[in-house]
């Protein structure tokens, strides 16, 4: 399994947290993964954290939000003066948008100012197509909306963003920086471009400088591209927590082992953080990479179980007990001790998956009821799933091979998956 799994999500730093949820609502990013306040070991600051997700999300959109108020001090520190594009720090947001031109004009219509009007072009070496636009949010933070219609074939449906699809970032040395991230799985090359591109023109204050740019993709999450600019120009990595994209978090499957890989490769990281945000936990670490920007592992908690994401939103969460389904090594059966939980009366109701319900209700110790939700979805938050047999595209024979066994043996299927106790949706 991959220890890095690109980029979970970006953090941008905002003055004032409902007008941001909700203009980034208006973008896409309607899910509340959590809605936090406290003091933030690693930044050390104390601050109100909320975790955005978009219910569009795709292999090309995947990433999420991370909207950061810090409340201490002084309040958020200010965006970093002075910059165009691409000098040292964070410099953008890219999220990948179904319909380009009407996704800007509703920014547009939502507070945000037009950057740079859409258009279209194509990236080298491989002559990937794409439609590119870009707005600054009402703080000032630049965000770049793509449509890489080179790769990506949206489903049908409304213009809308789908997730976030990379992060921009300056650095000092673009081959050290290659390096670094090719370790962290970032050793895909979407793009390298060393034109300066026009349209940016406008945004520097002086002569504008050269530009280096590349895009590396994960085979996980969203990707990366680091900017070198000839001459360098400011330093605008700024405070943690300033206005504007700050830092993002490269997600892990498994935050130790992360920590371990990147200790071995001599990086040096905090210690493992974790903060129970009443619909689960968030678990972090910081690194800083070459450049000594704010990057943090980020603990894969973007699977939230659905009925936590949904009793968040509802303002149920002091009462919520996580379970997780992962142990130490040789412990049995993990994903029982919910049940046990509840059999001992230590919690009153448990929402769990069906198929294990099904299985561990049956050798409960005690008289537990299987209620299945009638609800398929909440929102854009889906409740019941379909199952299906994947095979690759030219594998047509296969396919109808297992197409065929499977409807001729559909009565024992479902005798094999009652028998384990798998409630099972009529009609299907």
């Amino acid at each position: 399994m991959t220890t890095f799994r690109g980029v979970d999500h970006v953090g941008i730093g905002v003055a004032e947290m409902d007008a941001a949820v909700s203009f980034y609502g208006r973008v896409g990013f309607e899910e509340v993964l959590f809605d936090w306040t406290g003091d933030l070991p690693g930044p050390d600051r104390r601050a109100r954290v909320v975790m955005l997700g978009s219910g569009g999300a795709t292999p090309v959109g995947p990433g999420r939000l991370k909207l950061v108020q810090v409340l201490d001090g002084d309040g958020p520190p200010p965006a970093p003066a002075g910059g165009g594009w691409g000098e040292l720090g964070i410099c953008e947001i890219c999220l990948h948008a179904r319909g380009v031109p009407e996704v800007h004009r509703a920014l547009v219509a939502a507070g945000a100012r037009s950057l740079m009007e859409p258009l279209d072009g194509a990236v080298q070496p491989n002559d990937v197509s794409l439609d590119i636009a870009y707005v600054a949010d009402p703080w000032g933070g630049k965000v770049e909306l793509i449509e890489w219609t080179g790769l990506w074939r949206s489903l049908p449906g409304p213009p809308r963003a789908e997730g976030v699809n990379h992060v921009a970032f300056g650095v000092a040395d673009m081959a050290r920086t290659r390096a670094f991230y090719e370790q962290l799985g970032f050793d895909e090359l979407l793009f390298e471009s060393t034109e300066f591109f026009e349209p940016m023109a406008p945004w520097y204050p002086g002569e504008p400088p050269g530009q280096h740019m590349i895009m590396l993709l994960a085979p996980q999450g969203a990707g990366i591209e680091p900017v070198v600019l000839d001459p360098p120009g400011p330093d605008l990595r700024g405070e943690w927590g300033h206005i504007g994209p700050f830092e993002f978090a490269i997600g892990v499957g498994n935050l130790e082992r992360g920590l371990a890989r990147l200790r071995e490769l001599g990086v040096e990281t905090s210690e493992p953080v974790t903060i129970d945000v009443g619909s689960g936990e968030w678990r972090y670490a910081y690194f800083r990479d070459p450049d000594d920007l704010y990057y943090d592992n980020s603990y894969d908690y973007d699977n939230y179980a659905p009925p936590a994401q949904i009793l968040a939103r509802r303002g149920i969460v002091s009462n919520i007990v996580g379970f997780s389904l992962f142990a130490q090594s040789g412990e049995p059966n993990p994903p029982a001790r919910i049940f046990d939980a509840l059999a001992a009366g230590k919690i009153d109701v448990a929402i769990v998956w069906g198929p294990l319900a099904g299985y561990f209700v049956k050798r409960a110790n005690a008289p537990l009821t299987v209620v299945p939700i009638a609800q398929r979805r909440y929102g854009a938050i889906p409740l019941a799933y379909d199952i299906a047999v994947g095979v690759r595209p030219h594998r047509t024979v296969l396919r109808d091979a297992l197409e065929r066994a499977l409807d001729r043996d559909r009565a024992r299927v479902r005798g094999i998956l009652a028998s384990y106790g798998v409630t099972q949706l009529s009609g299907v």
